[in-house]
């Protein structure tokens, strides 16, 4: 249990013991925010990866329309090879009937040097030219009209391309990021095991404590003088201040150092808890001048009275100071009516914590994570 730095925890204990109220859940309340960040995280991964999976349909769709944009372009190149090859044959037919023409190296119109069925088969020959140079402008048009086509749908293509590379890399970026998040969920969970572990490891060792104390104070709980109880954060050892102080004196009285005596050796005992002595005073106001001079308010006089306490622990048992914090809190935390003197006599008090270290680094532990 000394393992444990002082120093760093003490600070911890000052805030807790300030706080401390028999009602305080925060010890408790650790492990639910745990699990609701835990919750939270989930939440995260089961959201991003509905977005990872909707990003991944959009690829699959726009790698769809890229195939189909291929296969469009194929089928243009396909078409665009047939007119070209077409267009060839005709130039060759062309250029064929040219050469045939030029061959004969007369006038087909001239009835007188050739036949007039050599004449009809030069017309023909010279129509049919006309059609295919015809039919080569033709195709020369759609040529041009396919080469328009193919050129939307290559831009088409490079456009859905760069689409599905975005989204792919979006895709990417979601999958890091639920990685990350169920790292972190890993990272959760075992900080909630050993919280959870620490907790309930920690409820058995202070009933035991409890039980200990409760046993060596025995005849003082009866007769009323102390009361002992179990918080949230710790073990309550509360002093009825009557016993242990006259009115306006930090000095302890033989009353007060016989009760002490019994608890001082528990305190040396129980080295796995840090030791926080609380003073707590009525709401009546110092009005003695020559007491007020030493302690303006109630909130100096509580504090030297919890002081006064430490340092009869420490004379009278072997405990390490740094084990030990003592406080005051004035009026401002009572547990009965100061409108009685029996109410204000229960209000000054002296109320000693038992913190155990194991709920400190708990605690600790549990803000690291949030």
């Amino acid at each position: 249990m000394k393992k444990y730095h002082y120093a760093a925890v003490v600070i911890a204990l000052f805030v807790a013991v300030a706080i401390f109220l028999p009602a305080m859940s925060l010890y408790a309340g650790g492990s639910k925010a745990l699990r609701e960040k835990l919750n939270a995280c989930n939440e995260n991964v089961a959201s991003l990866e509905s977005e990872n999976s909707d990003l991944k349909t959009q690829v699959d769709q726009k790698n769809s329309v890229i195939q189909d944009l291929e296969n469009e372009k194929r089928q243009c190149e396909a078409e665009k090879r047939d007119l070209e090859q077409k267009i060839a044959e005709y130039e060759e037919l062309i250029a064929y009937w040219q050469e045939e023409i030029e061959a004969y190296g007369f006038d087909p119109q001239d009835p007188s040097v050739i036949s007039r069925t050599v004449s009809e088969s030069l017309a023909e020959k010279d129509a049919k030219i006309v059609e295919l140079e015809r039919d080569v402008d033709d195709l020369e048009r759609e040529l041009e009209q396919v080469n328009m086509q193919l050129e939307i749908a290559i831009r088409k293509l490079e456009a859905a391309e760069d689409e599905a590379e975005q989204l792919s890399m979006e895709a990417s970026l979601k999958e890091r990021r639920i990685r990350d998040l169920e790292d972190e969920n890993d990272e959760l969970l075992q900080a909630l095991e050993m919280y959870e572990g620490i907790q309930e490891e920690t409820m058995i060792l202070m009933d035991i404590a409890l039980d200990r104390i409760k046993y060596v104070l025995r005849d003082e709980i009866k007769r009323g003088d102390v009361r002992v109880f179990k918080g949230t954060l710790g073990i309550t050892i509360d002093v009825v201040s009557t016993y242990m102080f006259d009115v306006g004196s930090v000095k302890l009285t033989p009353t007060g150092r016989v009760v002490l005596g019994k608890i001082a050796p528990l305190m040396e005992e129980l080295d796995g808890y840090f030791i926080g002595v609380i003073g707590n005073a009525d709401s009546k106001p110092i009005v003695t001048p020559s007491l007020k001079k030493h302690y303006p308010t109630n909130w100096e006089l509580s504090s030297h009275r919890g002081a006064a306490v430490v340092r009869f622990f420490l004379d009278e048992a072997d405990i390490d100071p740094r084990r030990m914090v003592a406080m005051g809190l004035g009026k401002f935390q009572p547990i009965d009516t100061n409108r009685t003197v029996a109410g204000r006599a229960n209000n000054r008090r002296i109320d000693i914590v038992l913190l155990p270290i194991d709920a400190i680094a708990a605690v600790i532990l549990g803000a690291e994570v949030k």
